[in-house]
């Protein structure tokens, strides 16, 4: 579905302003808020720093200051290092998996990154493989 690519970037831009605007200090409520406007269905954001700790993370606020490992099935340091690489080209989807907690399936994720200069942090906005064309 294009559409569904489309949505996912301009929701990445959109919220990339709102932190290039506020601070994530400021923006960090609003993107973890289910009515804030950032979190659709599976759609969220989540933004780590380049430690690989979440500094935001929309479906899941607890997971603040939690290293990426802590989720099951991915491989946090390949999922760093590649979303860095790809926002230092000037944003770009990277694909990873992760272990799904409801039935233990791995399943394929695609998120398009982007850099937070104000905090050079890496932005992300997840979503499920099959919404995505590349």
């Amino acid at each position: 579905n294009p559409v569904a690519g489309t949505v996912s970037v301009l929701a990445t831009e959109k919220q990339h302003a709102l932190i290039q605007q506020q601070g994530l200090a400021h923006a960090k409520s609003a993107l973890q808020d289910p009515q804030g406007g950032y979190i659709d269905r599976d759609l969220y954001v989540f933004v780590l720093n380049r430690d690989g700790v979440f500094q935001v993370f929309g479906a899941k606020p607890e997971m603040c200051g939690r290293h990426a490992s802590v989720i099951p099935g991915v491989d946090a340091d390949r999922l760093v290092s590649h979303g860095f690489a790809a926002a230092e080209r000037g944003g770009g989807w990277i694909d990873y998996t992760v272990i799904n907690p409801l039935t233990n399936d791995v399943q394929e994720k695609t998120s398009f990154s982007t850099i937070s200069m104000r905090r050079k942090s890496l932005s992300k906005i997840s979503l499920p493989l099959s919404n995505v064309i590349h």
